[in-house]
């Protein structure tokens, strides 16, 4: 055997064959049509803070629709997982025992049974969450991370390793996510990287995330990632334009999987497109309307009107029949999104994705006067919105309640 057929049967060599190596910048858009094909998919996003962004973590999820949702540097206290709700999904979190920021939690879709996993060693270095979740018979085994940039990077990636050695042997689907603060993309060039993720591979925890995750004016590193001993055969994952926080989401999808299926809902709806279109307009000019115009002389209006009727709506139902489709698309759940916002949202987020790839002054005063104006737009319409509600329920506190719990999405 020669060595470049040995090459072909290294599983070391070969751990990628069949996935993704370059892991795409998309927006939330982009990655909704192809969510289709995947029926189990992760997000982790670093919040920097999670209270004021809950209302875009609604737009988001209202595209992606993952079932896990990891969030790290969520600054939340003790007990304040009560002010966070998201609709379909459970709330775990863990805050930092001593000190501001950090805390790290998980979205559960609530199509998942789950239960937390408990591990005794102390860390001093990192934050983490453990979470086994199950539906019929998939299981699989959560861990949120985040690493604060200030602590030891030395002792974290010893404290880390012995984290992995205790669960990597509880699950052959581990998922490992979140902010490390250690760039990938220095892995050949900086020795801790390097041995970040040598550790990684040395517990067969493979990373899916090979593109920048933090892009500023004067840099661009790889220090959010979602780790998996997974099979990553047929896998997809993405970098999300969607300006969240100063980290871009991530996202990782298997195939398969379809007891899991939250995306996919069969729905019925007319065939409609140019060539339609125009088939109705030419049928409604060559049809024929002397029984109509005939029962009008006559003075029989119901007549005229039963018989224009049948003859429109057997056009219209010629021309553009019912089809059955699958419906990837969840309405937005908040009354005071409309269609306008939402469109919006697509034409900010494809901004995004310009000024990232293509950054310049122009594309970044265009991209930040749309944001403000979405903003405004968006508080606006949320402000309008509550106040209206609030006025319809003068004299009436169970109505007033309803409308403080349907704020805060209880």
């Amino acid at each position: 055997m020669d060595f470049n057929e040995f090459r072909n049967i290294d599983p070391d060599l070969n751990i990628y064959n069949g996935s993704q190596r370059i892991t795409p910048l998309l927006t939330p858009q982009e990655i909704q049509q192809t969510l289709l094909d995947f029926s189990f998919s992760i997000i982790h996003l670093n919040c920097r803070s999670i209270v004021n962004k809950m209302n875009d973590l609604r737009i988001l999820t209202n595209y992606l629709q993952p079932h896990i949702i990891g969030v790290t540097e969520t600054w939340l206290k003790l007990n304040d997982e009560n002010l966070i709700n998201l609709q379909g999904y459970t709330f775990l979190h863990i805050a930092r025992k001593t000190g501001r920021g950090g805390g790290v939690g998980i979205f559960i879709s609530n199509v998942f049974e789950y239960s937390t996993v408990r591990f005794s060693s102390v860390v001093s270095t990192f934050e983490f969450m453990l979470i086994k979740i199950k539906c019929k018979n998939k299981t699989y085994l959560l861990c949120v991370v985040y690493r604060p940039p200030c602590s030891d990077t030395k002792l974290f990636i010893s404290e880390f390793a012995d984290l992995m050695s205790e669960i990597t042997v509880l699950s052959n689907s581990l998922f490992v996510f979140g902010d490390f603060n250690i760039d990938y993309l220095t892995s050949t060039s900086n020795s801790y990287s390097h041995h970040f993720y040598s550790t990684m591979y040395s517990y067969h925890l493979y990373p899916t995330i090979f593109s920048s995750t933090r892009i500023t004016s004067s840099s661009s590193t790889l220090i959010d990632n979602i780790f998996t001993n997974h099979s990553l055969i047929d896998s997809f994952s993405a970098v999300v334009s969607y300006d969240f926080s100063d980290h871009l989401p991530i996202l990782f999808s298997l195939p398969g999987h379809k007891e899991t299926e939250i995306y996919r809902t069969q729905v019925t709806k007319r065939l409609i497109n140019e060539v339609t279109v125009n088939r109705f307009l030419n049928d409604l000019r060559s049809v024929g309307w002397t029984n109509v115009l005939s029962a009008c002389m006559e003075n029989d209006v119901s007549l005229a009107y039963t018989m224009f009727l049948d003859i429109y709506c057997g056009i219209f139902d010629s021309s553009f029949p019912n089809i059955e489709t699958t419906n990837a698309v969840r309405r937005f759940k908040k009354d005071w999104m409309s269609a306008g916002l939402l469109k919006m949202v697509e034409k900010k987020s494809k901004l995004y994705k310009k000024l990232l790839k293509k950054p310049s002054e122009g594309v970044r005063r265009e991209f930040v006067h749309f944001r403000n104006n979405f903003k405004r737009k968006k508080n606006d319409a949320i402000r309008t919105y509550y106040s209206t509600k609030f006025s319809s329920c003068i004299g009436d506190s169970r109505k007033i309640w309803s409308t403080i719990n349907s704020i805060i999405n209880k």
